[in-house]
């Protein structure tokens, strides 16, 4: 499921409505606006052992740029 959420206080009420085994983002959000979003997330997904999943930064890429190609 690929998901584009424009509102980060969605992250963990999207997660709790499917209930993701994994939620991969990029680790850019673990210090920037959406970090209490991401430990929210993070809380929400430990009730059925979801796991989050911070996967590096790429300088250059776009995911918007990305999803607009899909």
């Amino acid at each position: 499921l690929w998901m584009k959420t424009r509102s980060i206080k969605r992250f963990a009420s999207v997660a709790k409505k499917y209930q993701f085994e994994y939620y991969v983002h990029g680790d850019d959000w673990i210090n920037n606006v959406q970090s209490e979003s991401r430990k929210k997330l993070i809380e929400v997904m430990k009730v059925w052992e979801g796991k989050v999943i911070d996967v590096p930064y790429t300088d250059g890429i776009s995911s918007t740029d990305l999803a607009s190609k899909l």
